[in-house]
């Protein structure tokens, strides 16, 4: 009795003082537009990212202009484009680009044709087949000067077998991407990227990707939805809807000496660097 009641206790306090403390669990769901965090740690704001902290010190996106150049690419099923051009009046400056071909699209993301139509009665140029990691996929796009804006809703790679090898080549896309497309601004322009609050996409640490272009600097931040900024229903590379809750608009610049280049139009003859890997 003596050596039981001994076990008891010794069970008791092991269970108390020395066990290993267990992982807060965590609630999932598929797509990437979910996040996958800590129960209720983000519903409470207590360990929001730094960058929506300041997105929401009054900071507001000031929105496009009807003249000017855009150059969308990830584009899924380009309800993003059609309602960008809804809001500036006009498609006729805008490019839009997907990396599936035409068919693949059609057969990915069910609303496609109706929003392809939408994009061509409006005035939208539509590429397919166009990777932002290859220049000159880009390069080809741009019909005439620079590009005002260029935009990369939810970027996100269509072959990692799994989140955790999903990272680095996140964040080799996002590098790539900033490069490339920072060659093709106007003296003037912009590259707008929404992404995700949260893990795993703040692992892709897309500030820093940027921060390997040598071009570009971080001009602002600002929560998603805004008013000034298109409503559409983004979806996955596999078609699946997510909301746009708890996203953030990034917005770099050129630096002020390469802004100097891309007015003389030398930034477009810059060779290239080895790819990010």
């Amino acid at each position: 009795i003596i050596f039981s009641t001994l076990c008891g206790v010794f069970l008791l306090v092991y269970d108390v003082t020395l066990r290993p403390f267990p992982r807060m669990p965590t609630r999932c769901s598929p797509g990437r537009g979910r996040s996958c965090s800590p129960q209720g740690e983000r519903e409470n704001g207590e360990s929001m990212q730094p960058a929506l902290k300041r997105a929401r010190l009054g900071r507001r996106f000031l929105g496009f202009r009807p003249d000017e150049r855009i150059l969308v690419v990830g584009e899924s099923d380009f309800e993003f484009s059609a309602r960008l051009a809804e809001m500036v009046s006009t498609g006729s400056g805008i490019t839009a680009t997907a990396l599936k071909s035409h068919a693949e699209c059609l057969k990915t993301f069910s609303e496609a044709k109706h929003w392809l139509k939408r994009c061509q009665d409006l005035g939208v140029a539509v590429a397919f087949w166009v990777d932002c990691e290859v220049y000159e996929d880009l390069l080809q796009c741009r019909r005439g000067p620079d590009f005002d804006t260029v935009v990369f809703t939810f970027p996100e790679v269509e072959d990692a077998e799994d989140i955790p090898s999903g990272v680095p080549m996140n964040q080799r896309l996002l590098a790539n991407f900033f490069f490339n497309a920072s060659r093709l601004l106007a003296a003037s322009g912009r590259i707008l990227v929404t992404l995700k609050q949260g893990w795993p996409f703040e692992e892709w640490k897309v500030c820093l990707a940027a921060a390997l272009c040598p071009f570009l600097r971080l001009a602002s931040v600002h929560p998603v939805p805004d008013d000034a900024f298109p409503t559409y229903q983004p979806r996955t590379c596999t078609g699946t809807p997510f909301d746009l809750d708890q996203s953030v608009l990034y917005c770099f610049e050129l630096r002020p000496s390469h802004a100097e280049l891309a007015a003389e139009g030398k930034l477009t003859i810059l060779p290239a660097p080895p790819p990010h890997r």
